[in-house]
């Protein structure tokens, strides 16, 4: 009876940690969440956003042809509304 009190605490405490997080991810101001997530991203050792980096999309072999740099924009106007 211990075990399945301890694992329902355990289970309570996970989900108000996660809520919590949300939480104050979701109050922060934006700049503050940017300035977050860019030092996270930057500091990951798995990250492929810089061009030294052998994942890095713009390394790849067809990304040199014409056709790979050529993509259309397709804007779409908003309704009145």
């Amino acid at each position: 009876m211990n075990t399945h009190i301890t694992a329902q605490w355990l289970v309570v405490a996970l989900v108000v940690a996660a809520s919590a997080t949300y939480a104050a991810w979701a109050l922060i101001p934006a700049s503050l969440r940017r300035g977050i997530a860019g030092r996270t991203v930057a500091t990951s050792t798995s990250s492929c956003g810089c061009s030294g980096c052998d994942r890095n999309p713009l390394a790849r072999a067809e990304a040199d042809s014409k056709t790979a740099a050529v993509r259309p924009i397709t804007l779409h106007r908003r309704l009145p509304g």
